[in-house]
């Protein structure tokens, strides 16, 4: 792959036209992994490799045994203003498109992320993630973001109530319809505290301590969604915005009739018979 890249406001304007490679401010690292090739500059110009000027930055593709080699560039840190772009110019070696995806990391900052979470201490976390980009049309495929404790008090804090580092955890997927991108499923799961720790006056073992002090102390939640229809028609989403909504899924609800006559269930298997039958013979399930 060769690269040029620059960042729009005159943040940071680069073509790799120095002596020196990388550049000031610029760093390049590797996992270790297929270290015969590595990031480096081409003059390559009648190839298409270069976009401008007379160099650009270029990573070849190596065969390794086994693993995946990773090979980074990385830019200096700046900060993004409001409405800001990111804009680079980007090839591979090979003529075509070859179902090419680019993997954009989603990394730490210079300052700490913060929830503002109103009477929990919700602060001290770092993102770190990635974002899927298709080669061709630059539509995001799929987005997958989590923010880890990073903050000495956040870390404490996550380490001792939760036993982990990632507090939250999201994934988004997107579908192509009509040459539009849509949500196709969103995953979201964080530990929800229910007990800070043991309160007791019996005399228990330090090892039953720990353990309710872990499993009882919290809970992971996870909450889904899949969409498997894009709708279109302004008339039904009209309908549907005008309509009373109640955002809580588990409000009672009136007896609805021709959802429970559609609605459809999978038909006990071996396994659930023999599973009912063991069970059974321990305590009666069913009433006589």
């Amino acid at each position: 792959m060769s690269l040029f890249t620059f960042l729009s406001y005159g943040q940071l304007s680069e073509g790799f036209e120095g002596a020196t490679f990388p550049p000031t401010g610029w760093t390049t690292f590797d996992n270790g992994i297929g270290l015969t090739r590595s990031w480096g500059t081409t003059t390559a110009t009648g190839l298409g490799w270069v976009y401008a000027g007379g160099k650009a930055a270029i990573i070849n593709k190596e065969d390794v045994p086994s693993g995946i080699a990773e090979d980074w560039m990385v830019t200096p840190l700046v900060t993004v203003p409001t409405n800001g772009q990111l804009r680079f110019f980007a090839r591979s070696i090979a003529n075509g498109e070859q179902g090419s995806i680019y993997k954009v990391k989603i990394s730490e900052s210079k300052d700490f992320v913060g929830l503002d979470t109103k009477g929990i201490y919700n602060e001290g976390y770092v993102a770190n993630g990635w974002l899927y980009i298709y080669y061709d049309n630059y539509a995001i495929k799929k987005i997958e973001y989590e923010l880890v404790a990073a903050s000495p008090e956040q870390k404490i804090r996550s380490k001792s109530l939760f036993d982990t580092q990632i507090n939250h955890k999201l994934v988004l997927t997107y579908m192509e319809y009509e040459d539009k991108m849509y949500p196709n499923y969103i995953y979201y799961e964080t530990p929800k505290l229910v007990n800070v720790g043991l309160k007791t006056k019996e005399k228990i073992s330090k090892e039953e301590e720990e353990r309710y002090n872990k499993e009882q102390r919290f809970y992971y939640t996870v909450q889904e969604i899949l969409f498997t229809e894009v709708i279109l028609d302004k008339e039904k989403i009209n309908e549907k915005l005008n309509s009373k909504w109640d955002p809580d899924i588990f409000a009672t609800k009136p007896y609805n009739k021709s959802f429970w006559k559609n609605y459809n269930v999978l038909l006990e298997s071996e396994e659930d018979e023999q599973l009912i039958h063991d069970l059974t013979k321990r305590a009666k399930l069913f009433k006589d």
